[in-house]
């Protein structure tokens, strides 16, 4: 990055440090209060660096949740809000807390690693921004009309009086919600939260891959390969898609909870289970309300991971047949949606544009298929369904959209990222297995 555009970053932080540092503030909040909720629930099960990456990988839900209970009641947002407030708040939700358990000891070094991965995504992401002021899409245009009325008129007219074509309103809500505490410029938060939300996504791609591997170098790969393997999900700002960028932020949290649940079969206590069920509930329903795609995306991940569950059952042939033959049809469909011109672009950021990356991630599949033969296939199923999606009509289930399938081309070329990276992570860690062992075999 050249020293002008650097310089202009500085620019827009002198100039919108109220939106950013607040920003910042929301981000660190949610993530302390999520945090302690996670430690009441697994106690040492996890370490202090696990703790940390997953609860910064969910930092939009406490947010959210508390943009929905400010803004649905009906009242006007009020003129004078003080981010004070939202400390207040945090501190009774700490204090009523219990203390935190202690946690598995960990390492510092990586801990340091992760707050200067985020600091630095957070500046370049924002140099970006430094002299933009909207996307041109029509799509931001629409957001920014729909948060000004949320702020003029108040949530509950808002949503009763909403066109019948449009079914997501989480985004607005939050941006809604910041710019009335911050007091701030409306698209000035739109184009800084978007880039805050993709500077922090690819933190919760750390904790899924570390904590399944236990290996802290596949989990920072899987994290850098994510944040700026290919352009994607970046690119969806210059689109617009403020909603769908804010649910590709949920998401891998959700699926790393829904790993634990998988995991942690029987929880000590009555009242963690209660816990965890509801904070996984309340994840799910505000992806959902954020995008209800989102909803789809939780379905091909739970179908995939059945799937690949039973195909570990299967005696060595059968399972053999079966990975060679979801190999098959995921090969098929990338051919067959190639010739699609209308969904060409798919690929775009992968092959054309990232091909580099996405080599290197075949290249680390062999290590992973061998080493973590369940979770790979289900990325490979995920991948198989992704693209399966884009043919599967929806018809009559939101009005105004005569012609839905289950996903769209920008939101599966968007988050395809996702089970690229994590093969990418499972990959290295694998490939360091096999060194280990080689070392212990020649001593």
């Amino acid at each position: 990055m050249s020293l002008k555009v650097m310089l202009d970053n500085f620019h827009l932080r002198e100039a919108q440090g109220q939106v950013v540092f607040g920003i910042l503030a929301f981000i660190v909040l949610s993530q302390i209060i999520l945090g302690s909720v996670l430690k009441q629930i697994f106690g040492k099960q996890l370490t202090s660096n696990e703790y940390f990456a997953l609860s910064l990988a969910g930092w939009i839900l406490p947010v959210s949740l508390l943009s929905i209970l400010w803004l649905l009641p009906g009242f006007q947002p009020p003129t004078q809000f003080n981010i004070l407030f939202i400390i207040l708040f945090g501190l009774a939700v700490l204090l009523s807390i219990r203390l935190k358990p202690e946690r598995e000891p960990d390492s510092k070094p990586i801990f340091i690693c992760l707050l200067l991965f985020v600091s630095i995504s957070i500046a370049l992401r924002l140099a970006f921004v430094s002299r933009a002021i909207l996307p041109s899409y029509f799509d931001s245009a629409q957001h920014y009309l729909l948060i000004q009325s949320i702020l003029k008129n108040g949530a509950s007219a808002v949503v009763f009086t909403l066109p019948a074509n449009y079914y997501h309103m989480g985004y607005h809500f939050l941006a809604a919600f910041v710019v009335s505490t911050l007091q701030a410029d409306i698209a000035q938060t739109m184009l800084i939260l978007g880039q805050m939300i993709l500077a922090v996504m690819p933190i919760s791609v750390f904790f899924l891959i570390k904590h399944i591997t236990k290996s802290n170098g596949a989990g920072i790969f899987t994290m850098l390969l994510s944040a700026w393997g290919w352009y994607m999900p970046a690119h969806a700002v210059d689109w617009g898609k403020y909603p769908a960028l804010l649910s590709l932020g949920l998401i891998p949290f959700v699926l790393s909870l829904a790993y634990l649940l998988v995991e942690n079969k029987d929880i000590s206590s009555l009242r963690k289970q209660w816990a965890f069920y509801g904070l996984l509930g309340a994840c799910i329903f505000i992806s959902g309300f954020v995008h209800s795609r989102s909803l789809v995306i939780f379905g091909i991940a739970f179908l995939a991971w059945v799937i690949a569950a039973g195909q570990q059952k299967r005696p060595q042939g059968q399972r053999y047949f079966i990975l060679f033959l979801g190999l098959i049809v995921s090969v098929l469909e990338i051919i067959y949606v190639q010739k699609q011109e209308i969904f060409a672009l798919v690929f775009d950021p992968y092959i054309h544009k990232g091909i580099l990356p996405t080599v290197l991630v075949l290249f680390l599949y062999l290590f992973a298929q061998r080493n973590y033969p369940q979770l790979t296939f289900a990325c490979i199923l995920a991948i198989c369904f992704l693209l399966g999606s884009l043919f599967i009509p929806v018809l009559g289930l939101i009005p105004g959209h005569a012609n839905l399938t289950l996903l769209d081309r920008p939101y599966v070329e968007m988050i395809l990222y996702l089970p690229l990276a994590l093969l990418g992570g499972l990959g290295l860690a694998g490939l360091e297995k096999n060194l280990q062992q080689r070392q212990v075999k020649v001593i």
